[in-house]
């Protein structure tokens, strides 16, 4: 990506996109100039809210989704890369490798170059992506364990049981999902209203984008849409380890897909693929303070540089993100108001 894209992409990103959590909901006609200091720091996401923003990727096979975690919170490098994907569409196995090994991104978010769909998702859904890879650094054991209840909900209902698609696992009453055939893996399409069972928060109904439902007249599967199988190949290398609430790496799978040589198994989040993006999380921004600090001074910057008042490329991203009303997400109550 060249620099005066990249520099485009952040800056506007953080400053119209980013000012508080939920600010781009509320006014349409969001403009930089109108746009006013960061917001206070919020505290942490309820029980309602985890379950409602992860409820739509709970049952995602635990390798992809440790790494969309990993990935959410770099929500700039998701922009950027699934912009890339789009560019430079096809690309699989060791040509996809060759190609990535020039971008400087987080190595959870080049991962999901092979995903496409689920990249674009995230590029798209910039507000909802924020909000559990905020969740994710500041109430990891608390994501993790509500990953497993939500998983056990969709056990008792019936939705999540092995198929030709994955395997479902139990042990020590943690469930675990991966797939079948551990070179092709698929990724469900479902409705999280209805495969959990009844709902048990009626102010926080599950987040669930139309376009993320199966295409018309497809077949469900216990309430499950199965697409086409992606060949991975060491792209995933990411694991829960769940009875420990921390995320693994395979050192090995990680190593050759990235051509990197790091020794260390375990997750570790790095403010310096952040870009220009604040927390809005109060012990987020505790504990990254001083980058928060340099994020800050990098959007005043961008306030008074030159690309403030021209077009920008994250102008589409406006028109698709979630919009809110009163109550949160436009499928129902949420993470606006309802912060504890």
């Amino acid at each position: 990506m060249k620099p005066i894209l990249t520099r485009s992409v952040a800056g506007l990103l953080a400053v119209t996109l980013f000012p508080q959590p939920f600010a781009l909901a509320q006014s349409a006609n969001i403009t930089p100039s109108a746009i006013a200091s960061p917001a206070e720091p919020q505290q942490s996401f309820s029980q309602a809210q985890l379950d409602q923003m992860l409820a739509p990727v709970a049952l995602y096979p635990d390798a992809l989704l440790s790494q969309m975690l990993m990935a959410a919170t770099y929500p700039l490098e998701i922009v950027q890369a699934e912009r890339w994907v789009k560019a430079n569409p096809g690309l699989t196995g060791t040509a996809l490798q060759d190609a990535l090994a020039t971008r400087q991104w987080d190595e959870s978010v080049r991962s999901l170059c092979a995903f496409p769909d689920v990249l674009d998702r995230m590029s798209r859904d910039l507000t909802w992506t924020q909000n559990i890879g905020e969740a994710f650094v500041d109430q990891q054991q608390q994501v993790m364990d509500t990953v497993q209840q939500l998983r056990a909900r969709a056990r008792a209902a019936g939705t999540l049981t092995s198929n030709d698609q994955e395997r479902v696992a139990t042990d020590d009453g943690y469930i675990s999902i991966a797939p079948a055939d551990p070179q092709l893996v698929y990724v469900p399409t479902y409705d999280p209203a209805m495969v959990y069972g009844t709902w048990w928060w009626p102010a926080y109904p599950p987040y669930y984008p139309g376009y993320w439902g199966p295409p018309g007249g497809a077949v469900l599967l216990n309430g499950v849409f199965w697409g086409v199988g992606i060949g991975a190949g060491l792209a995933l290398w990411g694991a829960f380890d769940w009875r420990h609430h921390f995320v693994h790496v395979d050192v090995n799978r990680y190593n050759r897909f990235n051509r990197t040589h790091i020794v260390d198994g375990r997750w570790h989040f790095n403010p310096a693929h952040r870009g220009m993006v604040p927390f809005h999380n109060f012990a987020a921004r505790e504990h990254f303070g001083r980058f928060d600090e340099r994020a800050a001074r990098a959007r005043e910057g961008f306030r008074q540089g030159p690309f403030v008042h021209g077009p920008g490329p994250m102008q589409e991203h406006h028109a698709m993100a979630p919009q809110f009303g009163q109550g949160g997400f436009e499928h129902g109550g949420g993470f606006e108001h309802g912060r504890r």
